[in-house]
């Protein structure tokens, strides 16, 4: 029995350590926000170590480095690869689980993050789970300014305060990304769609997007 006990603690420890990775709500001391493990990604890329990135901009890039298929989205696949990159014990070594250990992480995240219950994590629900933790309040009691503020935020991927063309085809393509690829539009089409928007929301002509812009049109609608 007391081996039992055990192993529930251990599942239970592990799926709370999945969490802060995923999260990253790590101390400053395990953070895997750190610049060792930036450079051990980007390599020579850039020079990290002068990079002055803020912290959404960090929230982003970690997003990305989970996403191995560079689809958007964070599936069952890339939690557990998250998990068996980062969690090792003290003698350097990685746990071994079993099948139903592994689909009992996989679905504890899920259950956490995956706010839309479509078996994807998007960048989306992985700012919302980081805005609800600082604010502490759930969606209903934000006022209209914080609710158009964190869509916005949602869409700026490149956390620039500005929406791109590229970022409404990105978002456009994530809300689709279940349907097959042959029905989604073709790049004429996406163009048009990218100007219509733009001509909506751009009202300074520059082709971008900005928060005051996106604001005052859905305030207004």
């Amino acid at each position: 029995q007391l081996t039992c006990y055990k192993m529930k603690f251990l599942i239970t420890f592990i799926i709370l350590f999945l969490y802060k990775i995923l999260a990253h709500e790590f101390g400053k001391d395990d953070s895997i926000h750190d610049k060792e493990h930036l450079k051990e990604h980007l390599q020579d890329k850039i020079d990290i170590n002068n990079a002055e990135w803020t912290e959404d901009q960090e929230r982003y890039y970690y997003f990305r480095l989970h996403d191995t298929n560079k689809d958007n989205i964070i599936d069952g696949m890339e939690i557990m690869k998250a998990y068996t990159h980062h969690d090792h014990r003290l003698d350097g070594t990685k746990p071994v689980l079993e099948d139903y250990q592994i689909e009992n992480l996989v679905d504890a995240v899920l259950h956490e993050m995956d706010t839309n219950n479509d078996g994807f994590i998007t960048y989306a629900e992985d700012l919302k789970e980081h805005l609800q933790d600082l604010i502490n309040v759930n969606d209903t009691e934000w006022s209209k300014e914080q609710e158009l503020f964190y869509n916005f935020k949602m869409y700026d991927s490149n956390n620039d305060s500005f929406l791109d063309s590229k970022e409404i085809i990105d978002e456009f393509i994530n809300h689709n990304h279940n349907v097959d690829l042959t029905a989604l539009p073709t790049d004429e089409a996406l163009e048009v769609l990218v100007d219509n928007i733009l001509k909506e929301y751009d009202f300074n002509n520059d082709g971008l997007i900005s928060f005051s812009e996106y604001y005052t049109l859905m305030l207004n609608n």
